[in-house]
């Protein structure tokens, strides 16, 4: 591509695995010395890409001539240098890139030094990449929900022009990772989270990044929580650790939502497991226990929710076309419509709409994940109340999924009471599909 510049413009999509699980150095010296000028020009694409420190420059090139490979560690911490200078020197010089499929594993690797260096307004690098998908491998296993800083990694492609979506599976928000971003920063109008695990201010923080927010994926399901295992004797004890520390708050989802309802049209949220309920023993508590990280006092979590606990009216999204919603998200915890947690009266009154009048105007699909009639008293009257009226006179939505028929909701991986978590789950992910983001059918 360097000495034959017509080629770049047929490269459309890079996938780069860079971590592995064994640990081993592997160096096969080219069997010819690349002659001066390859070496220059290796050298200047290089540096034109960003990477300017001499001692890097040096060991890309090294990577590359002498085909050094390091085959990561046990802890997937280390890198193919050569697989990264590769593919970032193809990212430097493929404008028609629109596809890019990678982990990002540190501030001082070739590709993060490359972004970090292009990732501006205006710029003449990837102009066309439209669509970002990031992987990551959790140390523990892929069965468990793995650490990730996924908010600095938004950053690494939020400028560029033509950038459409982002998309992640099986994350958790690292500890000592970034909270907040600047919102109506980024250009990136279609998230997709799945199999994760994040509070609610979290996701506020992406959702409000966006200048113009087209399409969100939020859900939780098929991933474990990291155990802390230790030893009785003969008897082995597994404990979750961060136990209800991603709690969801679905106000905070709401108004945050709220700010994009001219634009968003397909909207997935399953995650009935994390919705934060208040009882008697914690409504003292609530100041202190459940903080919240947004600059916008309107979108606090600390708000009490006197009905439910669910996500409101929806009525002005007039642009949603698709809904894929938990039922207790959409109408409450079952746990409070079926029975008294400690509240005044006046705080179990039902919530002050009907789900018949409260779904979008425009609504072409809707699916109810997770809801069985007679699970809930409440739930199931707002439900038929909604099919009666739907076969009476109202024309959207055109269909329901997930009344006649369950379509399962969201779920943590399964645990032993006290013991090992159970086997046999399936919990591995060679790769997601775009149907494993999408959460709903095509139906226009």
């Amino acid at each position: 591509m360097l000495a034959k510049p017509h080629l770049r413009r047929y490269v459309r999509k890079i996938q780069l695995y860079r971590t592995v699980k064994l640990s081993a150095y592997f160096q096969h010296p080219s069997a010819e010395a690349l002659a001066d000028r390859d070496s220059a020009l290796l050298k200047s694409a290089i540096q034109g890409a960003g990477i300017f420190d001499e001692q890097m420059v040096n060991n890309c090139l090294s990577a590359i001539v002498m085909r050094i490979w390091n085959k990561g560690s046990l802890l997937y911490e280390n890198q193919t240098l050569a697989a990264e200078t590769h593919a970032t020197l193809f990212m430097s010089l493929s404008p028609n890139l629109e596809f890019l499929q990678l982990d990002m594993a540190g501030a001082e690797s070739p590709i993060e030094i490359f972004l970090r260096h292009t990732n501006q307004e205006p710029s003449r690098f990837l102009p066309s990449l439209r669509s970002i998908h990031i992987y990551h491998h959790p140390r523990h296993g892929t069965e468990y929900y793995g650490d990730y800083d996924f908010l600095s990694v938004l950053e690494y492609f939020h400028l560029y022009p033509s950038m459409e979506s982002v998309r992640i599976n099986r994350m958790r928000p690292a500890t000592g990772g970034r909270k907040t971003l600047p919102p109506g920063k980024s250009n990136i109008s279609k998230v997709y989270i799945s199999n994760s695990y994040a509070r609610s201010s979290y996701l506020a923080a992406i959702i409000l990044h966006s200048k113009c927010l087209e399409e969100f994926i939020y859900t939780v399901e098929k991933r474990k929580e990291i155990a802390l295992f230790q030893y009785y004797g003969s008897e082995i004890r597994a404990y979750r650790l961060n136990e209800a520390t991603n709690p969801i708050y679905p106000g905070t989802l709401r108004n945050t939502l709220l700010q994009h309802k001219p634009t968003l049209r397909k909207l997935n949220l399953d995650c009935n497991t994390d919705i934060k309920v208040a009882t008697s023993s914690d409504e003292a508590e609530l100041g202190e226990a459940n903080y919240d990280d947004t600059e916008d006092p309107s979108l606090s979590e600390n708000a009490y929710y006197p009905h439910g606990f669910d996500i409101g009216p929806l009525d002005e999204f007039t642009a949603l076309r698709k809904l894929s919603i938990g039922t207790e998200l959409l109408l409450g915890k079952h746990e409070y419509h079926n029975r008294t947690l400690g509240l005044d009266k006046e705080m179990r009154q039902s919530p002050p709409f009907r789900l018949c009048k409260a779904l979008p105007p425009n609504l072409k699909y809707l699916c109810i994940k997770g809801y069985e009639p007679g699970q809930c008293v409440y739930c199931t009257r707002q439900i038929s109340d909604l099919i009666d009226r739907k076969a009476g006179r109202l024309p959207f939505p055109r269909r329901i999924d997930g009344v006649d028929e369950l379509v399962p909701g969201d779920r943590h991986a399964t645990w032993k009471q006290g013991g090992l978590p159970i086997q046999g789950e399936s919990c591995s992910w060679n790769g997601a599909s775009l149907s494993d983001y999408e959460g709903w059918k095509d139906f226009d």
